[in-house]
């Protein structure tokens, strides 16, 4: 914004996306005007430390209103003006950051191989202390750059998830190490309805029918996992949602494996995993059946599904 006579202070129109804005001039008159505005904090440092907040509203920069400047008087001025760094920090949330990285190279306890975890996400910042963040940042980092804000909060969330979460994996034995580095994708299994064969021509030709399967109108059908949880010994299981029939629901599959490693003939690593569950079809609307002379139905409510996965390491870039 334009001043006039230097009686105004606020952080310029074409500043307001930053997360903390410096005033450019060290000394500020005295009796000149600051505006904060409602999602701001304003804060007067003198080495290093912060003397005086102001929080939303309109302020007269005088030690009569604002105590803490008594300390930052400027005497070359005769007492005129205040020598001191001024910022306003932005307290709304900021939205859109991104972060991923190396978290750490970590030894599966099932398989005994070691898995180099990586994460990679999106997060919003809003600042909850700017005095610890002015006073704490402004030697190492250029608190005026938003970018240089984030990629330090960026690793502190990559600390955050090194010294935690994976002491959690290592001390609990989650087996989804096993799973990230071999079994990939098992997080979303694609299958193709009209693939069924049971070896019986004119069932399958039922099985594809609008009786059951309807190819025609579901041609696919889909799991997509959500979590990882420990199982048995040797098992774990994949929560996720399956959709047959054009009808979603959340299932459970029970996981054995990974097997261990293998070679084949091409010298590609290779390990396998099965998963297994059991549905009740008239849940996916699937509800023909006929009734036999001998009594009984047909077709039994209870259907097992297994789904067999082979997978390939694959060997990192330049590796």
């Amino acid at each position: 914004m334009a001043l006039l006579g230097r009686e105004f202070i606020a952080v310029p129109d074409d500043r307001k996306g930053q997360i903390v804005f410096k005033w450019p001039d060290i000394t500020i008159r005295r009796f000149t005007r600051a505006i904060v505005n409602a999602d701001e904090m304003a804060l007067f440092v003198n080495t290093g430390q912060v003397v005086q907040t102001m929080g939303p509203g309109r302020h007269q920069i005088d030690a009569n209103e604002l105590p803490g400047l008594g300390v930052v008087i400027d005497s070359i001025t005769g007492g005129n003006a205040y020598r001191a760094e001024l910022y306003f920090v932005g307290t709304r949330e900021y939205t859109g950051f991104k972060f991923g990285g190396r978290v750490d190279d970590v030894q599966d306890p099932r398989t005994g191989l070691v898995v180099t975890l990586r994460v990679f996400g999106d997060y919003a910042l809003r600042v909850a202390d700017p005095v610890r963040l002015v006073t704490n940042m402004t030697a190492t980092v250029d608190v005026t750059d938003n970018e240089r804000i984030a990629g330090w909060v960026s690793d502190q969330l990559l600390k955050v998830l090194r010294t935690h979460v994976t002491t959690q994996i290592i001390r609990n034995g989650w087996p989804i190490l096993g799973l990230m580095a071999y079994s990939a994708e098992i997080e979303q299994a694609t299958i193709d309805a009209a693939s069924i064969d049971t070896r019986v021509e004119k069932r399958d030709t039922h099985l594809k029918s609008p009786d059951f399967l309807d190819v025609a109108r579901y041609p696919t059908i889909v799991f997509v996992s959500k979590k990882v949880e420990a199982g048995a010994p040797g098992h774990f299981k994949v929560i996720g949602d399956l959709t047959l029939h054009g009808v979603t629901r959340e299932v459970s599959l029970d996981v054995e494996g990974p097997t261990p490693e293998i070679k084949d003939p091409r010298g590609n690593t290779r390990a396998g995993a099965q998963a297994t569950t059991t549905i009740n079809r008239k849940d996916f609307g699937l509800t023909w059946n006929q009734v036999l002379e001998t009594g009984g139905v047909a077709v039994g409510d209870e259907v097992t599904i297994t789904i067999d996965v082979e997978a390939t390491k694959q060997t990192a870039a330049g590796g």
